[in-house]
């Protein structure tokens, strides 16, 4: 068993490689910059960025937190911006 104080200081790091279709992406920013800004006020977040090349064409999210605010972060500030998946719904 891991020892409950060095849960606090092992981290986790997260990629998202997005595709836009840069006609979009004026509609598409809001919907992006709203979990960001939430993800960035969690008190287990060390960083979360978020990045567009020149062309709105391609987009990267960058999360890193401490391990121990994975679980919250997943279930309370993420799920309301995920879809449920075809397989989920049942």
């Amino acid at each position: 068993m891991i020892d409950a104080s060095i849960m606090s200081t092992i981290e986790t790091c997260s990629l998202y490689r997005l595709t836009i279709v840069p006609a979009n992406f004026d509609a598409f920013k809001p919907l992006a910059d709203e979990p960001v800004a939430a993800t960035r006020k969690e008190p287990d977040t060390i960083t979360c960025e978020f990045l567009v090349n020149a062309d709105h064409a391609k987009a990267h999210i960058i999360e890193r937190c401490r391990t121990s605010g994975l679980l919250p972060h997943v279930k309370q500030t993420f799920a309301p911006y995920v879809e449920p998946s075809a397989s989920s719904r049942g």
